[in-house]
């Protein structure tokens, strides 16, 4: 988040961008926790379901692909119901040039947080959980993963998510929108994608 929230600030992000997709549909609290916990309870079932009739109706490829689609979903609608997927939310939490920081994106990232910490160092460091449900073992970084590509490939996305509020998943997410703007902004991005695996 440095260099995003350093170009936010030096660029003004909070106050220049203006682009807001349609928004949850839900404003107040209660509601909005009604709605999630609605999706999570529908997620679960769906869970449940695919994971019974796998060995009857679906091959284990046709499990998996329809859990990683479930998964998907449901990360897409939390990105949604949390507004991360609103450019000016996320500008206005990197910029804190004028007076119109956003601290409330803290309480998503912290309660990602909160659920991922428990379950990789309870389960899945210390060896409880084995392997993945629908893989042989879990894949870590290699030794080393921590170099200079890596490090200015960080960079470049810290300067795009403070220029743009926007960072892959919500960008992916916010297509459903239809707008020019997302159009040409996940354009940009496959751009650099290409142009990155072929120069380094």
């Amino acid at each position: 988040p440095g260099p995003g929230a350093a170009t936010a600030t030096l660029l003004k992000s909070g106050s220049t961008i203006t682009y807001t997709p349609a928004g949850p549909p839900i404003d107040d609290t209660s509601g909005m926790l009604s709605l999630a916990v609605r999706v999570l309870g529908a997620h679960v079932a769906l869970y449940v379901g695919i994971l019974g009739l796998a060995a009857k109706v679906f091959s284990q490829d046709q499990a998996k692909h329809a859990l990683w689609f479930l998964d998907g979903s449901l990360f897409a609608l939390g990105l949604g119901l949390s507004s991360m997927t609103s450019p000016v939310k996320v500008a206005q939490f990197l910029d804190f040039s004028g007076g119109r920081w956003d601290p409330s994106l803290m309480f998503v990232m912290g309660g990602a947080l909160l659920l991922n910490v428990p379950v990789m160092q309870g389960l899945v460091m210390n060896g409880t959980l084995k392997k993945p449900m629908w893989g042989k073992v879990f894949a870590y970084p290699p030794a080393g993963a921590i170099d200079s590509k890596l490090i200015q490939g960080g960079v470049l996305f810290g300067v795009g998510w403070g220029m743009g509020g926007a960072c892959p998943g919500p960008a992916l997410v916010n297509l459903v929108h239809g707008h020019p703007l997302v159009m040409a902004w996940n354009a940009a991005m496959m751009c650099g994608i290409f142009l990155g695996s072929r120069l380094w």
